[in-house]
């Protein structure tokens, strides 16, 4: 199985502590690079063949540093793509039919070989880890079955002046989906064509309907 490590974002947020010139992914945990822990993690498991990191902003930093691991591919991004549009893009350097996809600032502990047999035995097109949060308000929230642990609803994010306390089930960044799903989904979907879009906001909103998902649950270490 080929990973995704989603890695062009501009973490700006993340200005005032790591400065202009640093990419977020590069950020610093306790003096190793963030993305470093992701790619460690990976790698531990054998049947994770090769890494492929979807790259925008500052993305020549990024190659610099791991330009020398064989295990590594670059998806360059010319302009911003988006979630969507950066996996999509990513998914033309897999050669597994079934890919694991990162957020480029969540942590997880989890094993991908048993997310992507469960992907498998469900004969799920795209499976989403979620975790539970004791405050949703920041975030879109999930209603989950708690029988079958599919979706059965995506809440989009409160706005500000709503904002309300509650717990409940967020999306944690980490899926397993088919190298095909675009091919397969994207003309339901509506993105015919599109090049930038939210896999989040856009393309899972549009399709949990279909009931192709999986939930499994996770619990990332957010960089914030």
């Amino acid at each position: 199985m080929d990973a995704i490590i989603l890695a062009g974002g501009k973490g700006t947020r993340l200005r005032e502590f790591i400065g202009e010139d640093t990419p977020k992914p590069l950020a610093k945990i306790n003096g190793t690079p963030f993305l470093d822990l992701l790619i460690n993690r990976l790698e531990k498991f054998e049947n994770v063949k090769n890494i492929i990191l979807a790259v925008g902003y500052k993305k020549e930093k990024i190659i610099d540093s791991y330009k020398d691991k064989n295990n590594i591919l670059f998806s360059e991004e010319k302009k911003s793509l988006g979630t969507g549009g950066a996996i999509k893009k990513a998914l033309s350097l897999a050669k597994s039919n079934e890919v694991l996809v990162l957020n480029g600032d969540s942590y997880s502990e989890f094993n991908p070989i048993e997310l992507l047999k469960t992907h498998i035995e469900k004969k799920a097109e795209i499976s989403i880890g979620y975790r539970f949060e004791k405050d949703t308000s920041r975030y879109g929230s999930l209603t989950i079955d708690k029988k079958t642990k599919k979706i059965l609803k995506f809440n989009e994010k409160q706005a500000i002046q709503n904002l309300k306390k509650t717990s409940g089930f967020i999306n944690s960044g980490v899926y397993v989906i088919n190298k095909n799903v675009f091919d397969d989904f994207e003309n339901l979907a509506g993105l015919d064509g599109l090049e930038k879009f939210s896999i989040e906001l856009i393309f899972f909103q549009k399709l949990f309907l279909l009931k192709k998902y999986l939930v499994l649950r996770f619990y990332p270490l957010l960089l914030t």
